[in-house]
């Protein structure tokens, strides 16, 4: 009995090492077949495709930078001049019903004056100061402003720097260009897809990126008079606002 004792731990040491062996190396042999069937999974491919969609419309407001400049030997009488200029003309901007709350400073300033006596650059000749306000006004009343420009002018403004026009609200739109966006990506993908000999399956994943508003703008010349000119009227060219929507969709390939 006792000589078999030795040979019993033995075979349990031999057992022992077989079950570890078993445990470590049978266990990676299963990797390979995991990596296999990743593998079909992903032959199944995938097609990745991107396209932009449109929307052009007439804008409904505008942004207007418009208001009043003086110079003289004082910068307080500049100053001064400026003031009153812009007074009555947010007497006019009251008159058309705009909101106080869209009307706000853009710029002011009171500056020495270089522009009509090029000498002053050289300390020479004498000193004249340059005062400037100008307003910020959005105007949803878009077939009026024309008008509004002349009535401005005539009661004072005499710096209209531009006109910006705009959607008050662009979110029907951009729905609209996204809605095209995604349609063009189907027939692309079917051209796609079909060359390839293959079919386009189901939608994977779609993304989208910010979009992109193209605002016309009016710019006016200070140099042509036409803020001195009241034997005609000022023509409003709004041109269309342009939103562009552009998308990325991953389809299944079939």
């Amino acid at each position: 009995m006792r000589k078999w004792i030795p040979y019993a731990g033995t075979v349990l040491a031999v057992v022992g090492l077989a079950l570890v062996f078993q445990m470590t190396f049978g266990s990676s042999s299963n990797e390979p077949s995991t990596l296999v069937d990743a593998s079909n999974d992903f032959q199944g491919g995938t097609l990745a495709v991107s396209e932009v969609g449109e929307v052009s419309l007439e804008p409904d407001m505008a942004t207007i930078h418009l208001g009043a400049q003086a110079v003289d030997t004082s910068a307080d009488e500049a100053q001064s001049q400026v003031n009153v200029r812009i007074n009555a003309v947010r007497q006019v901007l009251e008159e058309y019903g705009i909101d106080k709350d869209d009307i706000q400073t853009a710029r002011m300033s009171v500056n020495p004056d270089y522009q009509l006596d090029p000498m002053m650059a050289d300390g020479n000749g004498e000193e004249r100061f340059r005062a400037e306000h100008i307003l910020e006004i959005d105007f949803k009343q878009i077939d009026e402003l024309g008008e509004l420009i002349d009535d401005v002018s005539e009661a004072g403004a005499n710096r209209i720097e531009q006109t910006r026009f705009a959607l008050q609200n662009s979110e029907e739109a951009e729905h609209e260009a996204l809605e095209q966006a995604i349609e063009k990506t189907i027939s692309k993908a079917d051209v796609m897809a079909q060359s390839a000999g293959r079919e386009r399956g189901e939608v994977l994943q779609i993304t989208d990126q910010q979009a992109q508003v193209n605002l016309p703008m009016q710019h006016y010349d200070q140099s042509d008079g036409m803020m001195e000119r009241a034997e005609s009227s000022t023509v409003i060219e709004s041109g269309q606002v342009t939103i562009t929507q552009r998308v990325d969709v991953v389809y299944e390939l079939k």
